[in-house]
């Protein structure tokens, strides 16, 4: 034991040495981080493309950390073939723990189950007439039992979280109870003509008879197939039909009927509220559902073949817009969404040898407008990357960042693991101009940071 302490002791202390002098290697670096164009060659991947001085007037924030205690702030100034960069730098102690490996916030999830939908005394029957040692088995369909499914629910808002099962008898606050309250009245969910639990009875040489029932493949837990976006004590959500794990979800029997839903939690305690914003029909496929930065939810959708947008003011809680933009074929393209302020840029790689980029701007009474369409080749798809159905996320560990100044469409995109990046920027004639960039911090402990590695502004 004290050889193994010994040992564990000195372990730390050459981890410790290790940072230290590799903190002593980048320190220098603190007040002024090179940012360099890189040219074509092997490391690049591709050669940079257009003039330069189309980015005069863009502005990138790079951040980047040393294990959250050394902090860089680079903003970078384009125009020319050497950008200008100033770098801002602090030291933070204690160590500002990173939330990379926690859940996310902003989130909430509902799993359909068949957690006490019924009371195991139902199958004592199973253990009458048993002798000790004796057990007797039965599949049981929960519809001759039970007529809808419970739900388990975990709303995570910023500072607060709200989570209940369908066995809790009592829950932490006022606010929960009525949360359980109105998603307990609000979604019920048919149990299935084939939803079946293996029920049992046995007889215990010493406690006696007992009874009870446990899920197979029918009765499985699942969790709905949700897309959410919160918007200070609200959060608006909705939920495919069809999901990994389920198929044609039967959706006649919520009160509310099936759509985009928000759901109000007042700081103020009092009582929270439910309504549906957004009736949807059957056949959609939701895809995203975010803010606009403008005071709209964006509820990106796949209609009768058609990628769409449906824009809900939150002020008023009602739809404003359905914009109809391109086909959206049956292989699922790969596609990607951006929103900043009255501008929404769309993605889609649904043909190897092109890409599409759908620009809507908002007029001056906020209503989104097309500003452009273009149709690209695939090898001018620079600083671009999609999510799609499987993946759902992003091909990179940070989403691509989006800039526009009236002429041009700035795309920023950040490597996963050293502090270099992407930039492009397109007209509405095409790809105006791309180049990657790196920086003097690219060693191997220093990371982008993990939340929002990169922004772009245009003057």
């Amino acid at each position: 034991m004290r050889k193994t302490l010994v040992f564990t002791l000195l372990l730390a202390l050459l981890s410790a040495g290790c940072i230290g002098y590799v903190a002593a290697d980048i320190y220098p670096l603190r007040n002024q981080v090179a940012v360099q164009e890189m040219t074509e060659g092997a490391y690049s991947g591709y050669g940079n493309v257009g003039d330069v001085s189309a980015t005069a007037g863009l502005t990138a924030t790079l951040k980047a950390d040393y294990y959250k205690a050394m902090n860089w702030k680079t903003e970078i100034q384009f125009g020319s073939v050497l950008p200008n960069a100033e770098t801002g730098y602090h030291l933070q102690f204690p160590v500002k723990k990173t939330t990379n490996y926690l859940r996310e916030r902003n989130d909430i999830d509902i799993r359909i189950t068949v957690e006490d939908v019924v009371d195991n005394s139902v199958f004592a029957y199973l253990a009458e007439g048993l002798e000790p040692g004796q057990t007797r088995t039965e599949k049981v369909y929960l519809k001759d039992f039970a007529e809808y499914y419970n739900t388990d629910v975990d709303i995570l808002f910023p500072d607060v979280t709200y989570t209940w099962r369908p066995s809790d008898t009592t829950v932490d606050n006022k606010t929960e109870e009525a949360l359980k309250q109105l998603f307990d009245t609000n979604f019920l969910f048919p149990l299935g003509d084939n939803v079946s639990v293996d029920a049992h009875g046995d007889c215990h040489v010493q406690y006696g008879p007992g009874y009870g029932y446990g899920i197979n493949t029918s009765s499985d837990t699942f969790g709905l197939n949700i897309e959410e976006t919160f918007l200070n004590d609200r959060v608006y959500f909705t939920f495919n039909r069809k999901g990994e794990s389920y198929r044609d979800l039967d959706v006649s029997h919520l009160p509310l009927g099936y759509g985009i839903y928000c759901l109000t939690v007042p700081e103020d305690g009092s009582q929270p509220e439910l309504i549906n914003v957004c009736s949807l029909d059957l056949g959609v496929k939701i895809l995203k559902l975010t803010a606009d930065g403008s005071g709209n939810i964006l509820a990106y959708m796949v209609e009768n073949g058609f990628f769409t947008i449906t824009v809900i003011d939150s002020s008023t809680n009602s739809v404003t817009q359905c914009l109809q933009l391109t086909e959206f074929p049956s292989n699922s393209p790969s596609w990607a969404t951006y929103e900043e302020g009255g501008v929404i840029a769309v993605t889609l790689a649904h043909k190897i040898e092109t890409r599409q980029i759908i620009l809507l701007t908002a007029d001056e009474n906020g209503r989104y407008e097309l500003h452009w369409n273009l149709i690209i080749p695939s090898e001018d798809s620079r600083a671009l990357t999609y999510s799609d159905e499987t993946n759902k996320e992003y091909s990179y560990d940070h989403a691509p960042v989006m800039a526009w100044n009236g002429q041009y469409l700035a795309f920023g995109l950040s490597e996963d693991h050293w502090v270099n990046f992407d930039l492009a920027l397109y007209d509405k004639n095409g790809l105006a101009y791309s180049g990657r960039y790196n920086t003097s911090l690219n060693i191997w402990t220093v990371q982008p940071d993990g939340d929002l590695p990169l922004t772009l502004e245009w003057e």
